[in-house]
């Protein structure tokens, strides 16, 4: 599936309700240069310390973070103190974890208020007041249960929650602590969980009845189900994991925003499992903002576009199945210039689907001699692949495009030159496809740049050395 930046614009403003357990997360920074003489553990020298609120929080921050709103419903369940230090010199790296059931005194004096870095309030009731929750379901979009299993997320609470979100048609998703608490949200439009391994998914997805589960297995990638389509899975991004902390409130975050923007429970998870891939690169819980986000997209998106022989004939199949008319051109493609893009995008005109087959470094030594390409297939490949109009881009091994003109069977092949100088027309001809013809922007050519490059040299006025 290609992920665009429309769901992102769509999302902008939206009002979510986050519902769950709150903590505060306390960062201690410093560095280390000697172990302690008393044990075998490192001396941290203390540099600096910073505090922000943890998980319900985490899920209001990264909200805001990509352009929504959120309402906060918690209550404080203690802090979390994280030791990180920078042994020395390199990265900061957690090194000890020290859990408090205590709150600080100015959130256990008063219930509402505007937590660090928010720009909206949260309640956080004395008691169990499922009166204020019901009341603010009307008000919002989505609704995400951050729920660590502390006791404040209790049934007669999620019973209510689930009642009100399913009486006014609004999304509930909800991350679960265990397959323990599985019962309690029954009714629930959506849930997430962690488990250990794929393998473990499929055992836990026997259990499970709700329209649609996401599973997160880490570094292993996700499972996701929706009724009443097929279990799939979705491959973790490729990334330097740096700190896995608040990469599962960043999935919330996104896949709440996604589901109250209309998108499926497919396009919410492949987005959220870009943006936890992004959380996972930080220290600590830094948000991902909409911004950095949709330059994620652009990027996965180019490289969603670089296929294989078996891949393309797939895309081609769900282009036609798609009612889409598919048009075919090849190419090296070295030493890309304007007269390339004029071509290109005349050839994107003659379909709906613009498949582009690029000669391999091989094959264009072939045809054009020694010292070409210029620049490597897989640079050529993935610039070819960034242009919007272009939709998919394979390597072709051969010098002609025979073979794949046969394996595709595009409507339309669309070549420059003169009629009688396009390779395989023939073939397109004999099944009924059509012939493109595009005139050349004079004055460009890879190979006349090249030799510019690589010309005689000159003796400019003045020097006494060749240049």
């Amino acid at each position: 599936m290609a992920l665009t930046t429309e769901l992102i614009d769509g999302w902008q403003g939206k009002q979510i309700l986050v519902v769950g357990d709150l903590c505060t997360d306390r960062y201690v920074w410093g560095s280390s240069s000697r172990l302690s003489p008393e044990a075998p553990v490192p001396i941290l020298q203390i540099e600096n310390q910073t505090e922000s609120f943890g998980m319900a929080g985490n899920v209001v921050s990264m909200v805001h973070a990509l352009g929504g709103e959120a309402r906060l419903y918690a209550r404080h369940c203690g802090t979390k103190t994280r030791y990180m230090a920078s042994v020395l010199g390199r990265d900061y790296r957690q090194v000890l974890r020290i859990d408090s059931d205590r709150s600080p005194a100015y959130i256990r004096d008063a219930p509402c208020l505007v937590p660090c870095g928010l720009t909206s309030p949260a309640y956080l009731p004395p008691d169990n007041d499922v009166s204020w929750v019901t009341k603010e379901v009307g008000r919002c979009d989505a609704c995400i249960v951050s729920d660590y299993d502390k006791g404040f997320c209790h049934a007669e609470l999620i019973e209510a929650l689930i009642q009100c979100c399913a009486e006014r048609h609004v999304p509930m998703i909800a991350d679960l602590p265990d397959e323990n608490n599985l019962p309690k949200y029954d009714g629930c439009q959506a849930v997430k969980l962690s488990v250990g391994s794929i393998a473990h998914a499929y055992r836990v997805l026997d259990k499970l009845l709700f329209s649609n589960v996401l599973l997160s297995a880490n570094r292993h990638g996700m499972l996701i189900w929706s009724r009443p389509l097929e279990v799939s899975t979705i491959e973790p991004t490729t990334r330097n994991s740096v700190d896995p902390t608040g990469c599962g409130d960043q999935v919330m975050a996104v896949v709440g925003l996604a589901m109250c923007a209309g998108s499926t429970w497919r396009e919410a998870c492949e987005l959220a499992n870009a943006a936890g891939g992004m959380q996972a690169e930080r220290l600590g819980c830094s948000p991902v903002s909409a911004l950095e986000l949709a330059e994620e997209l652009k990027s996965i998106r180019v490289e969603s576009k670089i296929l294989s022989e078996g891949a393309a004939v797939e895309a081609v199949a769900n282009a036609r199945t798609s009612g889409k008319r598919v048009a075919f051109t090849n190419g090296c493609f070295d030493l890309l210039h304007p007269g390339h893009m004029h071509f290109l995008r005349q050839a994107a005109l003659c379909g709906d689907f613009l498949v582009v087959a690029v000669n391999s470094d091989k094959s264009v030594r072939e045809l054009k001699g020694q010292g070409r390409p210029a620049v490597p297939c897989e640079a050529r490949v993935r610039t070819l692949a960034s242009l919007d109009f272009v939709d998919i881009v394979l390597t072709m091994p051969d010098q002609t495009p025979d073979r794949l003109l046969n394996l595709l069977k595009p409507d339309v092949l669309a070549k420059g030159g003169s009629t009688h100088e396009i390779i395989g027309q023939e073939i397109v001809r004999a099944y009924g496809g059509k012939i493109f013809q595009s005139k050349l922007l004079p004055g460009f050519s890879s190979t006349a740049i090249q030799d510019q490059i690589t010309g005689p040299c000159l003796v400019p006025l003045g020097m006494t050395k060749f240049a």
